[in-house]
Formats: structure tokens, C-alpha cells, sequence
């Protein structure tokens, strides 16, 4: 059974169609050019670069110089790097299926510092199980956890929202022991991740500490599984990759206060199981899971 795709036509005929000419071109001579071919979306495993026609300049767009410049050399490296931009913004999969040269890795790394991804974990105001509003204590694997994710994924930072001042300097040394004592020597690859945390006493001065960093305010990403939220998938915020600093707002305890939750611009869908409506996960397994969701299809990196 072949699929063209999740919709439905009038008829058969067009589905064949559709079978007869994309597997025509590939025949040799039915196609003018064989360059139109082998270059050609999905041919090499990546969308095609733009093209471009006369005249140099159509109602404001114009051709970029480089096309012009009769260096072939260097409009290849051009054409390579707008496949590979471009594969990445709209269908990041297929780099899974296809191989990348070193110069090619390099070129999308740079690419993915345009998402720019923090983690804010606000222990205060959150609920107990009675439902009262409390400052909860800072949990070691959070901070220890919740790093070594955001290293693995990219993020830009883990934000600790802790009111208590006790409860900062608790995780301050924490923190140290890891970047300037034993624990640096004793585990370099965790003073990697550890470097990304921060203690904030609001989740105010962790916002501005985004603003003064990205020039503006990253948009807050809300977890709730309260039905009076309008949630949105995964899906829809990569779009807001590419264009904002974005920010997954978490809470401890029993969850984020409505005072928290209001100012969060969207809310995550939540993450249910597969029988029933149980999802009591930590607040480390959740964080996992929406960031894997959100920005684990753009992993490319293949270490074998």
C-alpha cells in the first residue's frame, strides 16, 4: 500500500497521478536536464535550495549577490548551506536518513543558536496536596538532572525561582562544589552541565535576566493539566523556535499557582499514559519529555 498523503482526493486517478510522474522523472531522458533531477528536493535527502529567476529584482526581492558572482565554488558552499537551513526549519526527520559531512555538522550547529531554550523551575508560588500555596525545598536532582538535559539538548540555561534565602545558598554551594571545587576535577562532564544553572529569588529577575541576554522577553511556556486551559502540541511551538527566546516554565510540588500560570503565554499539552489519565510524573521525567517533544527531532549528531 503507497500513501501520497494524509488527505483525501474525488478519485483514484489522481493518486496514480501523482505515482506516475514522480516515478517518470527518474527514468532517464524524460527529464531534460539530469542536474534537475539529482538536484531536486529529496534526491541527496535534503529540501532544495531557493531558486531564482530573472529579473535580478522582483517587487523587492532580489537575488543575493553570491549567484551572481560566477564563483562556483563558492555558490555550491551558498546553495548547501540554504538545503541544509532550510531542511532544518521545515522537516528537521530527515537529517536521521542521510549522512553529514564535518563541514555540514558545523553549518547546522551554528544554525540551531537561533533557538534559544531555558528551563525556569519555580518552587515558589507553588501548591501543596492540600492545595495552599507554598515555597517548596529544592530537590539535588533537580538541579543535578535537569542540567545535564539542558546540555544535552542545547538549552541556554536551567533558572532556579527560589524565594527562600536559605534554600539559594544551599544550591550556590551545591553549584560551586561542582564548578570550583572536588566535584570539578572529580566529574568535568558534569561541571558542563552544572554551569548552566542559575538561582533566581523571583521568577521576575529570572525573566529580565533572559531580556538582558536575548534583548527581549523569552515567551513562557506553561505546564498545567487543569481543563480550563486551551493547550497547544509540541508541534506548533517549533515554530516560535526560530523567531523568540522561549522559555518551559515548571513547577514543584503540586504544581504552579494561577498567579504563575496567567502570565505564561501558552500551555503545553499534557503528558497523559497510554491507559488511563494517571500522569503523575516528577517534575524531572516531565521536563524530559516536553523538551525531547519540542527539540529532539532536531538532533542530527550521530557519535557512530
Amino acid at each position: 500500500e503507497i500513501s501520497i498523503g494524509d488527505y483525501v482526493v474525488f478519485g483514484g486517478e489522481v493518486a496514480s497521478l501523482v505515482l506516475i510522474e514522480t516515478i517518470a522523472r527518474l527514468i532517464p531522458g524524460v527529464v531534460g536536464k539530469k542536474d534537475s533531477v539529482e538536484k531536486e528536493s529529496f534526491s541527496a535527502g535534503l529540501l532544495k535550495y531557493p531558486c531564482y529567476t530573472r529579473p535580478r529584482d522582483f517587487m523587492g526581492y532580489k537575488v543575493p549577490d553570491i549567484l551572481l558572482s560566477g564563483n562556483h565554488a563558492e555558490i555550491e558552499k551558498y546553495r548547501r548551506k540554504q538545503s541544509l537551513e532550510i531542511t532544518l526549519r521545515r522537516k528537521p526527520y530527515l537529517f536521521k536518513e542521510i549522512e553529514l559531512s564535518e563541514e555540514d555538522k558545523k553549518i547546522i550547529a551554528e544554525l540551531l543558536k537561533i533557538q534559544r531554550f531555558y528551563i525556569f523551575l519555580v518552587h515558589y508560588p507553588v501548591f501543596n496536596k492540600n492545595g495552599e500555596k507554598i515555597a517548596s525545598a529544592i530537590a539535588n536532582f533537580d538541579l543535578h538532572d535537569l542540567s545535564r538535559l539542558a546540555r544535552t539538548y542545547g538549552l541556554k540555561g536551567v533558572y532556579i525561582i527560589q524565594p527562600l534565602e536559605d534554600q539559594r545558598k544551599l544550591a550556590e554551594e551545591l553549584i560551586d562544589y561542582w564548578l570550583t571545587k572536588k566535584g570539578a576535577q572529580y566529574n568535568p562532564l558534569r561541571k558542563e552541565a552544572i554551569k548552566l544553572v542559575k538561582i533566581f529569588e523571583t521568577l521576575d529577575s529570572a525573566i529580565l535576566e533572559v531580556e538582558s541576554i536575548e534583548g527581549e522577553r523569552p515567551i513562557l511556556l506553561g505546564t498545567d493539566a487543569s481543563p480550563k486551559r486551551k493547550y497547544v502540541k509540541c508541534e506548533e511551538i517549533r515554530n516560535l523556535l526560530w523567531e523568540k527566546p522561549l522559555a518551559l516554565v515548571l513547577g514543584t510540588a503540586w504544581g504552579l499557582c494561577d498567579e504563575v500560570l496567567d502570565r505564561c503565554d501558552y500551555f503545553l499539552e499534557p503528558i497523559w499514559g497510554r491507559l488511563d489519565t494517571y500522569n503523575h510524573l516528577s517534575v524531572r521525567s516531565a521536563a524530559s519529555i516536553f523538551i525531547d517533544r519540542i527539540l529532539g527531532i532536531y538532533s542530527y549528531y550521530k557519535k557512530y
